[in-house]
């Protein structure tokens, strides 16, 4: 009895939305489908739009994210640079210091030669 009852109401249900459906559109046969067929569409547009302006919020965090791994690799780049400069100017530094040693030596050889060769 119930299930009947609820079978009734379903066919009732779905009639009073074909018949609304069917003649609320101009009495054209055709026009509910078109009408199906503009909100259908719209959901859709809808949907795309905010589905593009997610997308372009991602992009730009991406971007933001990218810019400041770039920066920071171009930092760890400058400060390699700066370190092998560094390096580069204490290596030149103590090479100069053992030029000016043997420089130093070489005099006191030539003083210890001459004055061996003047006695």
């Amino acid at each position: 009895m119930a299930s009947d009852k609820s079978m009734y109401w379903l066919a009732a249900g779905v009639l009073a939305l074909g018949i609304g459906t069917r003649y609320g559109h101009d009495n054209s046969p055709n026009q509910w489908a078109v009408c199906a067929f503009q909100r259908t569409t719209g959901i859709f547009d809808r949907v795309t739009d905010r589905i593009n302006s997610q997308v372009e919020r991602n992009v730009m965090v991406l971007n933001d994210r990218q810019s400041c791994a770039n920066d920071r690799a171009a930092a760890a780049v400058a400060r390699a640079q700066a370190r092998a400069t560094e390096v580069m100017a204490r290596r030149e530094a103590a090479n100069a210091r053992v030029q000016a040693a043997i420089a130093r030596i070489n005099s006191r050889v030539m003083r210890i030669e001459v004055s061996d060769d003047s006695e």
